[in-house]
């Protein structure tokens, strides 16, 4: 899917909704960050992509959560562990519809319920697309159990 901006009042009330259950210091790095964005960048058109364990886990199949095919700039990642205790990381790179060896952002957590908070002020530019998984090494491609993966979502500009 191509980026489809939309006014950054839409996004920030899918972001509420999407933390709804996270820490309350996911929900305040969030709240703050949509002030300094409304006080600093004017405004740009935003898109909120969600992805959960079932489109980046392993079980049944190797299936990615593709989070924008084409050029885009990631703003903002939210990344929540499920259930399992095995390390896995949370990982996207530059391509429109696999996980590449190479990734761009490789976040990691053990512990059940762990959460990952990322913010690019300038946006961090991918040039091909956006995919995210759920990996069981730093430099792999092999995905992490639905148990052992991630739900989240990405926010992306222009």
């Amino acid at each position: 899917m191509a980026f489809t901006g939309e006014a950054q009042v839409l996004t920030w009330q899918r972001v509420d909704a999407a933390l709804a259950n996270a820490s309350p210091n996911a929900q305040m790095v969030f709240r703050q960050f949509k002030h300094w964005m409304a006080a600093h960048k004017q405004g740009p058109l935003l898109q909120f992509v969600p992805f959960d364990r079932t489109t980046n886990g392993s079980n049944g199949g190797n299936a990615v959560a593709v989070v924008v095919v084409g050029a885009a700039r990631l703003v903002a990642l939210y990344g929540k562990k499920y259930t399992g205790t095995t390390l896995s990381y949370l990982a996207l790179s530059n391509h429109g519809t696999a996980i590449q060896a190479e990734h761009q952002v490789n976040l990691s957590g053990a512990e059940a319920g762990s959460e990952i908070v990322s913010l690019w002020t300038n946006g961090l530019p991918f040039a091909t697309g956006i995919v995210v998984a759920g990996v069981t090494a730093y430099n792999g491609t092999t995905q992490s159990l639905i148990v052992d993966s991630w739900d989240g979502f990405a926010i992306i500009s222009a």
